[in-house]
């Protein structure tokens, strides 16, 4: 389990800067077609990251070391989200 958390933590400070690098570019380029490529990418990055912060939550579930807070949302956000990305 401590590998996990290890490679999550590795895995999360590029993913990171991969974000905030393609938000940079995404405002660079207001009127360039390439831009939705680069929004699409930045859907992914944003994506692989939630992908390791559950790895990060799965391994505290599973220590017991998690407290459960709810949290409102919107499902049609959600779906929305989803169906931009496939």
């Amino acid at each position: 389990s401590e590998v996990f958390q290890t490679a999550s933590h590795e895995l999360r400070n590029p993913l990171q800067a991969l974000t905030y690098s393609m938000e940079n570019l995404s405002e660079m380029m207001v009127n360039d077609p390439a831009r939705e490529i680069v929004e699409a990418s930045k859907a992914i990055v944003v994506f692989l990251n939630s992908l390791v912060e559950n790895v990060l939550d799965y391994k505290l579930i599973e220590s017991n070391q998690v407290t459960l807070k709810p949290n409102d949302f919107q499902i049609l956000d959600v779906v929305e989200s989803m169906i931009d990305i496939y």
